[in-house]
């Protein structure tokens, strides 16, 4: 029998609170974050690895072969409210973040940046480490009732689970 057969046990659980999705600001060393303003939801995407058929007409047992080749990393997404006065929000900057180091200035200029995913609401909370690019951004929907919303994406660069 496994652990935790026919055992009873407490669950445990966590919720997004205090989860905050920062953004590096380049130059200097140690480098600068600044918090992504009014932050609703970070789906931090999952992970696949690549299968390669190796089968050959003389497969052992009449079987497809197989092995794994390099593993791939879904975008990232971070859906916000729109604040119109944060300078995350604003191509200029400001609260922290530079004119060139903003959400719209990133996508704008595809320029690669380090990102931080702080999570949970347990201290210490975990650290995730991102390089990636902003390669997609919604622009706020605008209705007569209801707030607006903005959302990027985000793609990894490279490996982000060491």
């Amino acid at each position: 029998m496994g652990i935790n057969t026919r055992a009873t046990y407490a669950g445990n659980a966590d919720i997004g609170y205090l989860s905050e999705f920062l953004v590096g600001q380049g130059g200097a060393s140690p480098e600068t974050f600044a918090a992504l303003s009014d932050v609703i939801e970070i789906n931090l995407g999952g992970f696949s690895s690549e299968i390669i058929d190796k089968t050959h007409l003389r497969s052992p047992g009449r079987a497809h072969e197989k092995m794994t080749g390099l593993r791939d990393f879904e975008n990232i997404t971070v859906r916000c409210n729109y604040n119109r006065d944060h300078g995350s929000h604003l191509l200029a900057g400001g609260n922290g973040f530079s004119a060139s180091y903003n959400m719209v200035a990133l996508h704008k200029n595809q320029t690669e940046c380090n990102f931080m995913a702080l999570v949970g609401s347990e201290s210490p909370q975990q650290q995730i480490d991102i390089v990636g690019v902003v390669s997609g951004m919604t622009r706020p929907t605008l209705g007569v009732s209801g707030k607006q919303e903005i959302t990027y994406t985000i793609t990894p660069l490279r490996d982000y689970l060491s």
